[in-house]
């Protein structure tokens, strides 16, 4: 035996040496991560919240360097992105986990780092667009992307490098709804596994892709419902010039399974290449039918089918901007049939030609063309042709749709199953064509739409839904511009309606946004009951009961704009029952209008007027006048909630009355008032009301020692009310007892308290004088009223009164002694007046005098002066020896008389003006 050889101390401490490094980069490479993560998660949760516009959260970042050695791993887990302000309700994104496999090496390399793996899993987003087209994901900060002007901006290529290899998604659920576009897709159990080496200029790219279901609806309409998909694909990559070609793949949706053929070429800067071609060898007809979302639901498994397919699918060109490639898809089918193997019946004659096709640049050079869809169910056939082109600029469309359908014979074809029975006959004949700006410019008369549509002997049961419905007859008949609806005569349990009338801009109304639907409808009924469509369960009720199911918000569509007229024999709304019911409706911009409804109620009559909005739905209101006429008392309380929480006290009264009056509110989900916003004014008015055990006049009675007060018979009752803030007041009124009257004001509440004040008249052969009269207050609750009277109070007003009575008095003194002096002090001053205009007439006499003096003075030497001028020109003219001097002399003699005139008129003027003066000057005095 060898002797074993000892190895040399000297040589055992590099080696321990080294397994000691390694123990020490192995523990610090196990607790860093444990060490910084705390650190780690505030910062990222601080950062991330300063740089959106939403509240992101995460239970914590986990660091590893040991399970994905000698890579690094970051992982977040149960991560949440919330919206704010209108989408604080939205969860935009969140995540069991989030993982992330980076090269630990390239964290300490100035190449940036090295992502090698990225996984999430079961991740959740939910995309969302408002009506006015702003997106719930568009949450980064404006001033987040922005560089601040002291700083310089950071020209550094970003360091990070995507070396992807593996990239999975695990049981993701993505939900988008475009309420603008009125689209809506939900993806539910979507798994994807991306394996390949992006690293390389070369790749061969390995993808799997399935989703358990997918439902896409437009317009409220399902055109994939839970659909079944799976997408397998390899793809060889050339990165350097960014080719991918097609090579191994499979594609299935639903029992269509379908394989591509080709390449795409992304271009640079943004756009790609690409021609592929859809490979569909295998395709059969039932393959097409899984596409009909009714039919894949049904025992498919099962179902035969037969016919020859033809589907082709190609794309080939560019797409840059809003440039697109050219395609061409065309399905056709021959003789196709389908049955269920239990049902007795198939359906037959199936024959379908579609095409659809563009030969590239701009979309609106589409074609859609069905030139041909038709089917036979039990030799009634059925058709509908359609084309549209132009769909961008101006849709050019045409559609035609014939045929005959015995819904009885449904059951026979397809197998509706216990939960539906369905009978009736439907039979269609239409067709319209045109383009959309016919109708965006009211040219309807280049729009052809003309047919119509009718219904008889519908009759639907619903499993779960007691309430059959029954449509004896209902026809339409149409053409351009409106719709006639001949019959329409529906049951529904034992809920009748009768519609007759016209509707008009339906054409725009089904094609456009922001049109409505306009019309004038006649609506009858012998018994509706309103409650059963407002409950999840409307159950049939006998005439007698009174619905208990919680009741929704009707809501009044804002693009109809229809008028009613409305004769309802029997109208039930909650615990509440009508009959009569007549009057005119309008129902427009999300509003009701009533006009002057009258209805048998309460054992009285009823008149309603007023608004019923649901404008904003969230919050509906009511505006109404109503005129309620000899009414029992019994009968309103029982059937009105409100009534019952507002006025208790109509609980114990008796008798009939009437009442008007006006209110306004808003409306909780159930049609209820919300009485925090009732505002209600009006008056009460009744020739004879009975009152027994009310506890708060039970109460007063005892106070006062009358116990014929616990039960009292009122006549001409008139009590003014106003319901705010939850109270109810009443102005004061009088309550006639015998020989003994009660006046009572105040208020009580929703919380059933009471706060009324007034006084009580006991009869004078009580010999109480003054005390006759005391005052009374009632407070407490309705159940437990507390009752004051208060004589200390009334043997106060008795001590006013008599303050009251002296102080009269002694006022009636000093204003007789003021009248007094006032009188004298007004016959003096008048005798001054008089003697003063007296003066005042004689200086005013005497300046007129003065004035027509001056005048006449004036009027003499004028004329005087005319006189002379007339004489000094006769002299002249007289001494003339010929014509020719006479008429100089003429001439000059006028001359003379003009300017005496002249002069005699100014001393005129200057006399009339003087006299004025000294006449005013006299007036002032």
């Amino acid at each position: 035996m060898k002797e074993m050889k000892v190895l040399n101390p000297r040589a055992k401490k590099p080696l321990l040496w080294c397994l000691g490094g390694v123990v020490l980069l192995f523990a610090v490479l196990l607790v860093l991560p444990f060490a910084f993560s705390g650190k780690i998660v505030e910062v990222a949760k601080k950062q991330i919240n300063e740089m959106l516009n939403a509240q992101v959260d995460f239970e914590k970042i986990s660091l590893s360097f040991i399970r994905d050695f000698p890579n690094a791993s970051v992982g977040i887990k149960n991560i949440r992105v919330i919206g704010v302000d209108e989408f604080q309700q939205d969860t935009l994104f969140s995540g069991k986990e989030i993982r992330v496999v980076v090269n630990l090496m390239s964290l300490f390399s100035d190449s940036g780092y090295e992502v090698r793996e990225i996984r999430l899993n079961r991740p959740y987003i939910y995309a969302h667009i408002l009506p006015d087209g702003k997106a719930n994901w568009d949450i980064m900060k404006s001033d987040s992307t922005k560089v601040k002007e002291e700083e310089p901006e950071d020209t550094t290529a970003m360091s990070f490098r995507l070396q992807l290899r593996d990239f999975t998604i695990k049981d993701a659920n993505i939900v988008y709804w475009d309420e603008k576009g009125k689209t809506k897709a939900e993806i539910l159990g979507l798994n994807h596994h991306t394996e390949g080496d992006f690293s390389t200029s070369t790749s061969l790219i390995e993808t799997a892709t399935s989703i358990q279901s997918i439902t896409v609806g437009l317009g409220g309409v399902n055109y994939l419902s839970k659909a079944n998909f799976e997408f397998n694909v390899d793809v060889e990559a050339d990165l350097d010039s960014m080719r991918f070609v097609v090579s191994k793949n499979y594609i299935r949706l639903n029992d269509m399974a379908l394989a591509l053929d080709g390449w795409v070429d992304l271009l640079e800067p943004e756009g790609m290449d690409m021609d592929l071609k859809l490979n569909t060898e295998k395709i059969q007809f039932k393959s097409i039918l899984s596409m009909v979302p009714a039919l894949y639901a049904k025992d498919f498994d099962g179902l035969k089918a037969k016919g020859s397919v033809t589907l082709n699918a190609a794309v080939k060109g560019r797409m840059v901007g809003e440039t697109y490639p050219a395609f061409n898809v065309k399905l056709a089918v021959a003789d196709g049939q389908f049955q269920y193997p239990a049902l007795p019946k198939s359906v037959d004659a199936i024959n379908i030609d579609i095409k659809a096709s563009s030969p590239g640049g701009s979309l609106d050079r589409t074609v859609v063309d069905v030139s041909r869809f038709s089917l036979s169910l039990g030799k009634n056939p059925f058709a509908i042709q359609a084309r549209l082109a132009t769909p961008i600029s101006d849709p050019d469309f045409s559609v035609k749709a014939t045929g005959k359908l015995d819904l009885g014979m449904v059951k026979d074809f397809y197998p509706l199953g216990d939960d539906l029975k369905l009978n009736g006959v439907f039979t269609a004949d239409l067709s319209a064509s045109g383009r959309m700006s016919y109708v965006k410019n009211n040219q309807y008369q280049k729009f052809n739409f003309a047919g119509n549509l009718g219904l008889s002997n519908l009759l639907l049961k619903l499993a779960g839904f007691k309430d059959d419905v029954a449509i004896s007859q209902a026809g339409f008949v149409f053409n351009n511009r409106y719709a006639d609806l001949s019959t329409g005569q529906i049951k529904i349990g034992r809920n009748d309606v009768a519609l007759r009338g016209k509707l008009e801009n339906y054409v725009a109304y089904a094609l456009l946004e922001n049109e409505s639907l306009k019309g004038q409808l006649d609506v009858s009924s012998n018994y509706l009951n309103l409650s059963d469509f407002m409950s999840d369960t409307p159950e049939e009720k006998k005439p007698e009961e009174a619905s208990t199911e919680p009741m929704t918000v009707i809501e009044i569509p804002k693009n109809i704009d229809a008028a009613l007229n409305a004769n309802f024999k029997e109208l039930i709304f909650g615990q509440m029952q009508f009959k009569d019911a007549k009057g005119a409706l309008r129902a427009a911009n999300g509003e009701l209008r009533i006009n002057n409804l009258s209805l048998l109620a309460f054992g009285g009559s009823m008149k309603v007027s007023g608004v019923y909005s649901t404008i904003d739905p969230k919050v509906p209101k009511a505006n109404l006048s109503l005129n309620i006429n000899e009414i029992e008392f019994t009968q309103i309380f029982k059937q009105v909630e409100t009534l019952q929480k507002m006025a208790p006290i109509f609980e114990s009264a008796t008798g009939r009355g009437s009442i008007d009056f006006a209110l306004k509110t808003t409306l909780l989900g159930d049609m209820s008032p919300d009485l925090k916003t009732l505002y209600a004014k009006g008056k009460l008015t009744s020739k004879s009301v009975g009152l027994h055990d009310v506890s708060a006049l039970n109460s007063l009675a005892d106070a006062l020692k009358r116990p014929d007060l616990k039960s009292l018979s009122l006549k001409n009752v008139s009590i003014a009310f106003e319901f705010i803030d939850g109270r109810l007041h009443t102005e004061p009124f009088d309550i006639n007892v015998a020989d003994t009257k009660l006046t009572l004001g105040g208020s009580s509440g929703l919380d059933q308290t009471l706060d009324y004040k007034g006084n009580v008249q006991l009869p004078d052969k009580l010999g109480l004088g003054k005390l006759s009269k005391v005052g009374v207050s009632i407070g407490g609750t309705f159940s437990s009223p507390k009752v004051k009277v208060d004589v200390l109070n009334t043997l106060k007003d008795m001590v006013d009164d008599a303050k009251a009575k002296v102080t009269e008095e002694v006022n009636k003194q000093v204003d007789k002694a003021k009248a007094e002096v006032t009188q004298k002090v007004d016959e003096a001053k008048a005798k001054a007046d008089a003697e003063l205009q007296k003066k005042r007439g004689e200086a005013v006499a005497a300046a007129r005098a003065q004035g027509d003096k001056l005048q006449a003075e004036a009027q003499k030497a004028g004329d005087k002066l005319v006189e002379e001028a007339r004489k000094q020109g006769d002299a002249l003219v007289s001494k003339a020896g010929n014509p020719i001097a006479k008429k100089a002399a003429q001439v000059s003699a006028d001359k003379l008389v003009k300017e005496a005139q002249s002069k005699s008129d100014g001393l005129k003027r200057n006399a009339q003006q003087e006299s004025e003066k000294l006449v005013s000057a006299a007036e002032k005095l």
